[in-house]
């Protein structure tokens, strides 16, 4: 097969097909705030839409290993073509998903304003100091790459280590942060977080980065499992 093409289309195309759910769940959310906020008119209503966006970045790369790696290696393409094509399918996923949810809690704020409706859709970004659209949408994309990259570097390592090695290594780093936290003193640290909050999101960004480079060495060997 095509070193890139054939794997990006097989992924392509779930993802099209979960990008069509979770934008037809976000629509119907922001249809159902408004609907309330208008004829019921709740005083501090500020929903929240981004569950299900979020909650699929964080919970979709558990399947990086389903039908699409299979298709892929048992056509003759490498694993480094697939977490190549993985990571093209994913970043355009990203993009397409936080366009959407910010079109729709732009166009939730525009018929707040028109109607006298109460909905103000909550946005992660205002916890940042964000003030415009493309600042929310840059807040979105810093998220979504560090669920992704999260997701993508445990789904790997249980991939490749199992579950009861994973559990034992999920056991000792719980064990040391508890004591860490616990024993010694984190107090700087959250200052400077809570003081530096948009620094510290691109920080997580580049983290959910850091984790997709290091999953190559865990697929680079990893036995396909049917």
């Amino acid at each position: 097969m095509n070193d890139l093409k054939g794997p990006t289309t097989i992924i392509l195309k779930d993802l099209k097909i979960q990008f069509y759910i979770f934008t037809a769940i976000t629509l119907v959310l922001v249809t159902i705030y408004n609907m309330v906020g208008y004829y019921v008119s709740p005083d501090n209503f500020y929903p929240f839409i981004s569950g299900p966006i979020y909650g699929i970045l964080l919970f979709l790369p558990f399947f990086m290993f389903g039908d699409a790696f299979k298709s892929t290696i048992g056509l003759g393409g490498t694993r480094t073509n697939y977490l190549t094509s993985l990571i093209i399918s994913y970043s355009l996923f990203i993009v397409s998903l936080m366009i959407v949810h910010n079109v729709l809690f732009q166009l939730s704020e525009l018929i707040t304003d028109k109607t006298g409706s109460t909905t103000h859709i909550f946005h992660f970004a205002s916890l940042f100091g964000a003030s415009n659209a493309l600042s929310y949408f840059w807040v979105d994309v810093l998220i979504g790459i560090f669920f992704v990259g999260t997701g993508t570097i445990v789904s790997a390592a249980l991939y490749r280590f199992g579950y009861i090695w994973m559990l034992g290594i999920a056991l000792g780093i719980s064990v040391f942060g508890f004591l860490w936290f616990t024993l010694g003193d984190v107090s700087g640290i959250l200052k400077w977080t809570l003081e530096n909050m948009y620094l510290s999101l691109h920080l997580l960004g580049g983290l959910g980065i850091v984790c997709i480079v290091l999953t190559y060495p865990l697929i680079k060997q990893v036995t396909l499992k049917l």
